[in-house]
């Protein structure tokens, strides 16, 4: 087993730079997460203390020569958070996250892909910051964007590592639900890392990205526009983004926009992180004030620990 082809398995969006070698033969990769939070809120009111299951995960993928394929698994409250009809109850049930088939051609440094596939936005985010337990990326947590959607991609990344580019063409639906209009959108993501040439690509990243899409039975425009720049290294990662949103679940009319700034810290010889984040959301900027901020920040065990890698 080739662990540089198991990490390329999990990260279509970037694939290895052109010229690199093919993969090995064949790699299973298996995966699991599994995370509960224990929450208590001031003032005390109506249902100020609850436990809930934050992260449940599980991940299949097979690379074989230039091939490869994955599912992700996720529980999910079946009557979700406002709901009180859902399956069997309100169970915790399974949702398929990613189910997606790709073709690499590692001496050009492209990789394709089609069927459940990853937002390129939300799951780069995921990769800059690495506790999703914690809290999704600010888009996905305000409703604007979702983890995936049924369609394409087409991901380039030049020699050296410099750049990589990513198009995708999706439903525009997300994940949870079926395609409402005949229009399909068009999403493309930008990584500059002009640190490239010294070996450590990742301890400076630009990212840009964009969306032309629609939304609903109506077709009500869903654009979005982001910017980013993030840092990895052997302590740490942290990143800064910028979200603005043209159209948000069906509504043409909302224009929302959001900052988030984060940051996180571990010793490679210890098994402690430290990890603070701040969002900032301003619902209607036209409109003083409709802003909101919020705060997360902890300290805990590392596991296992000298983790460096985000997570999808």
């Amino acid at each position: 087993m080739n662990p540089l082809a198991c990490l390329a398995l999990s990260s279509a969006l970037v694939p290895p730079p052109a010229g690199s070698e093919a993969p090995a033969p064949q790699c299973v990769q298996l995966g699991a997460e599994v995370a509960g939070r224990l929450t208590e809120s001031w003032p005390q009111e109506g249902l100020h203390r609850g436990v809930s299951l934050s992260r449940g995960r599980a991940e299949l993928g097979l690379a074989q020569a230039t091939t490869s394929a994955r599912v992700a698994v996720a529980a999910v409250r079946s009557g979700g958070e406002a709901s009180y009809i859902g399956v069997a109850g309100e169970s915790v049930v399974p949702r398929v996250q990613v189910a997606e088939a790709r073709l690499h051609a590692p001496r050009l440094g492209l990789v394709a892909a089609a069927g459940m596939v990853d937002d390129p936005w939300v799951v780069t985010g995921n990769h800059s910051w690495d506790l999703r337990a914690v809290a999704a990326g600010v888009g996905e947590d305000q409703g604007w964007l979702e983890r995936s959607d049924l369609g394409g991609l087409v991901g380039w990344t030049s020699p050296g590592s410099w750049a990589t580019t990513t198009v995708v063409l999706s439903s525009g639906e997300g994940l949870a639900r079926r395609e409402r209009n005949t229009g399909l959108d068009t999403a493309g993501l930008l990584i500059l890392r002009p640190l490239a040439g010294t070996g450590a690509p990742e301890r400076l990243a630009l990212h840009a990205f964009g969306r032309d899409g629609s939304r609903g039975l109506g077709r009500a425009r869903d654009h979005r526009l982001g910017l980013r720049l993030a840092t990895r290294g052997d302590w740490g990662a942290g990143a800064v983004e910028l979200l603005q949103a043209w159209g948000v679940d069906g509504d043409a009319t909302r224009r929302p926009r959001a900052w988030s700034a984060w940051g996180q810290l571990g010793p490679p010889e210890l098994p402690v992180v430290a990890w603070g984040r701040i969002d900032h959301v301003d619902e209607d900027p036209a409109v003083h004030p409709t802003n909101r901020q919020s705060l997360h920040a902890g300290l805990g065990w590392s596991l296992p620990p000298g983790r460096t890698t985000g997570t999808a």
